[in-house]
């Protein structure tokens, strides 16, 4: 009986550290000072690569944002995990009058900054998840834009779905994004932007921790944007 309490115990301590490894190797990740306007003129960055076809530049404002959600077992109880940050730059070309020229460029995402409702999930997010210190960007090519032609008057509203390359911690997956988007006026176009991933396509494992359990396979990920036209 006392050999079992001593593993017993011996197992407690181990598992004990092996959380404040963890929890102090993830609170150490370096976040560095990354905005919207820095990503758009970032040297590793191609989102200032649409060109005025016929129409004007836009980009996506400090109003856009980006969420992903999964979801999990906290304590036994299903809730869904929302982690949201404000780091995501774009520009595109737009003509109102010839929709069928539109151009997307890259859009760029900020890894370092995701906040959810407690600090545990973002230092696991930041640091063993995305491991963002040495990937503190996340990337969408655009390779091609579906279901856009015509024209479009102030107020207007079209669907239509854009399929490029993700990449994340420099692993790369075909996804296509559903947008929903409105010419609300002459300077401002707003929306949203959703895709359903698969972690495991991006190498993404969940480290372990106390009461979290079957945490999803499929994440979602949305891009609620607004965007205005470059000064």
């Amino acid at each position: 009986m006392k050999r079992i309490l001593v593993g017993m115990s011996v197992a407690v301590v181990a598992a004990v550290a092996a959380v404040l490894v963890w929890f102090y190797a993830s609170s150490n990740v370096e976040d560095p000072d990354v905005t919207a306007a820095a990503l758009a003129s970032s040297e590793t960055s191609t989102a200032g690569s649409a060109t005025a076809v016929g129409g004007d530049v836009f980009e996506l404002n400090d109003e856009s944002t980006v969420t992903f959600e999964i979801g999990e077992e906290l304590r036994g109880s299903p809730m869904t995990v929302e982690a949201t940050n404000t780091e995501v730059a774009a520009q595109l070309s737009f003509d109102p009058d010839d929709l069928a020229a539109t151009e997307l460029g890259t859009v760029t995402i900020g890894a370092t900054t995701f906040e959810t409702d407690s600090g545990n999930r973002n230092r696991a997010i930041r640091g063993p998840i995305l491991d963002s210190g040495e990937h503190p960007l996340i990337e969408f090519a655009p390779a091609s834009i579906d279901g856009l032609d015509g024209s479009i008057g102030t107020g207007d509203s079209v669907r239509f779905t854009v399929t490029g390359d993700l990449t994340i911690r420099d692993i790369t997956t075909s996804v296509t994004f559903e947008v929903d988007a409105t010419y609300t006026s002459e300077a401002r176009v707003e929306g949203s932007a959703s895709a359903t991933v698969n972690r495991t396509d991006f190498d993404l494992s969940i480290p372990s921790a106390p009461g979290v359990a079957n945490v999803s396979e499929e994440v979602l990920l949305r891009i609620d944007f607004v965007a205005t036209p470059v000064a």
